[in-house]
């Protein structure tokens, strides 16, 4: 029996909080294909999956993946929503592009874009050397988070993109410089990866 799968306009237009945050998240863990678009995460992320599967009355699967890279066996959880007219709309939007860029969101929601981004390709942590917050990825769309974190936070410095492989990484560290962000990245924030925001608020005492 199909799916019948609901607000498949919903990326139509980027104009809420929902669109452009799913829409970073997707942008970082999603794979479009030409009919449908697919969303994998580690089973410990299962009920923020379950939070975008939601929205399309799609249902999650379980399953084994096995990694080269460690030799082992891992558990994941996939959400596959099989609708063309979802899958163009992404498409249209951006979704996948080298060419994306997020200054063409409005103002009130490149905040959301990019923490759903930091949720599929960020991290926060805590080391002996202090607190650091970063993100992976392209070089244009690190080079354009760079951009209008430097703009909207007043005295980000303007760190380096590294290289490393074909991977390309974007790092702040300091207390004061990563606090900043965390606190532009979860204004009037609704929607986010809970387990990474915890992090966050254990940091900052919160």
């Amino acid at each position: 029996m199909q799916t019948e799968y609901k607000n498949i306009y919903l990326f139509k237009n980027i104009d809420s909080e929902t669109n452009a945050y799913w829409f970073g998240f997707l942008h970082a863990d999603g794979c479009l294909c030409k009919n449908h678009i697919e969303v994998e995460l580690a089973i410990k992320d299962k009920e923020h999956l379950k939070k975008f599967s939601n929205l399309f009355n799609s249902k999650l699967k379980a399953r084994q993946r096995y990694l080269k890279e460690t030799g082992k066996y891992y558990k994941s959880i996939r959400c596959k929503i099989y609708n063309k007219t979802i899958a163009d709309l992404l498409r249209n939007n951006g979704l996948k592009s080298k060419k994306l860029l997020i200054d063409s969101l409005p103002a009130n929601l490149r905040h959301h874009f990019i923490r759903g981004y930091m949720d599929g390709d960020g991290t926060i942590y805590m080391t002996k050397g202090g607190i650091g917050l970063g993100f992976v990825g392209g070089y244009g769309l690190l080079s354009n988070i760079r951009k209008i974190l430097r703009k909207e936070i007043s005295g980000l410095g303007n760190v380096k993109i590294s290289k490393d492989r074909n991977i390309y990484k974007l790092y702040w560290g300091g207390n004061k410089q990563v606090k900043n962000i965390y606190e532009y990245l979860y204004k009037d924030a609704t929607i986010c990866l809970e387990r990474k925001r915890k992090i966050a608020e254990k940091l900052y005492g919160r």
